[in-house]
């Protein structure tokens, strides 16, 4: 029972901190709005970050080791483990409660429908994509009819420049730029209507934008001030994620590994692999792809490039239900062993007295 109940609570962790994980880009865009550039400065300021959590792993493997844990004792690394879900389970709520941000307007968004704006609708038409799509079939089907009656020569070129500003390329068409007059974000530089750019001290600025009276467009989010302290709290407060997320693996694997034969430790740790593998690429993936898709609000080229506002709770909904189920299987788990260990102790009373009646 001990080894079944926590490598499905290894899965379920593993799926959490996976899909959470994996979509994080999503689901920075979504609430705050934000295009990460991905430089070599920010590259090593993200690694550095996680050493927290090599250094935290690190410490507490030495606790599990001997000299200082010479035999293992189940219920303190089950109550370790379970502190570590705790824990996990009050980070989500933070995620959800105190990070957030006054993100302002972005143009084109209705609710939970994003329609390109119309001032820039002459400008990468080929772009001009747009609404929630939910299934794959429906896209396709609104994209075959576009490119039947809709379709512009394909000599025609648009005013956008493409290799410029970055409307051709599928992967770069979420690229937030502010319309500073007006104090709104709009999705793109080409769903700004923008057709040139410039630098000026150091600052990449849009020209020629089609959808304002000043005919220019700052790079980024017109949030950037007001959500920065917001999404440092969030990357803090991920980081704590993983940090409890490696420690609760490592109790858990030290458990399994001290609680079985010497013989069986490969077929543990194979089944163990099977384990999390179903749970974090199969199951859990399936789960986040269908928010995900549930969530988009901009599909293009084959990809979600937005989701709704309502797509960072429903991830942390998902991750935190499933940190919710491996806390409650490692409590039951906890209470179980308990109760058995009462039993044997009541069983060995017994025994002894009625040993000692008939030694009489």
């Amino acid at each position: 029972m001990l080894v079944t109940t926590q490598m499905v609570a290894m899965g379920l962790i593993a799926a959490a901190v996976w899909g959470f994980a994996y979509y994080q880009t999503d689901y920075l865009r979504a609430k705050y709005y934000l295009h990460l550039d991905r430089n070599g400065a920010f590259n090593n300021a993200e690694m550095l970050r996680y050493h927290a959590v090599v250094l935290a792993v690190a410490y507490k493997g030495l606790r599990f080791t001997p000299p200082l844990m010479p035999s293992v004792i189940r219920l303190d690394v089950l109550k370790h483990t379970a502190t570590m879900y705790l824990f996990s389970i009050i980070a989500y709520v933070a995620l959800t409660l105190a990070t957030s941000c006054n993100t302002g307007s972005l143009a084109g968004l209705k609710g939970n429908h994003y329609m390109q704006p119309q001032c820039s609708q002459t400008c990468g038409y080929d772009h001009y994509v747009i609404g929630v799509y939910t299934t794959s079939s429906l896209l396709l089907t609104l994209r075959q009819v576009k490119q039947t009656f809709f379709a512009r020569p394909k000599h025609i070129e648009t005013s956008c420049s493409a290799e410029i500003l970055g409307c051709a390329p599928q992967w770069q068409e979420f690229a937030p730029v502010c319309v500073a007059d007006q104090m709104t974000t709009y999705v793109s530089p080409c769903h700004a209507g923008c057709s040139g750019v410039e630098e000026v001290n150091g600052l990449q600025v849009f020209t020629n934008c089609t959808c304002t009276a000043s005919h220019h467009a700052i790079k980024g989010p017109c949030s950037t001030d007001s959500c920065t302290g917001a999404y440092q709290f969030h990357q803090m407060l991920f980081a704590m994620l993983l940090s409890f997320a490696a420690l609760s693996f490592q109790a858990q694997g030290t458990l399994l590994l001290r609680v079985v034969e010497p013989r069986d430790k490969s077929v543990l740790l194979g089944l163990a692999g099977a384990f999390i593998a179903l749970f974090a690429f199969v199951f859990g993936h399936l789960i986040f792809i269908r928010i995900s898709d549930t969530n988009c609000i901009l599909w293009q080229g084959g990809r979600c490039h937005l989701h709704s506002k309502q797509h960072p709770y429903s991830m942390v909904i998902a991750s935190g239900s499933m940190v919710i189920f491996a806390f409650i299987i490692t409590v039951t788990t906890i209470v179980c062993i308990k109760l058995a260990d009462r039993r044997r102790a009541n069983t060995a009373q017994v025994e002894l007295i009625s040993e000692s009646q008939l030694t009489r």
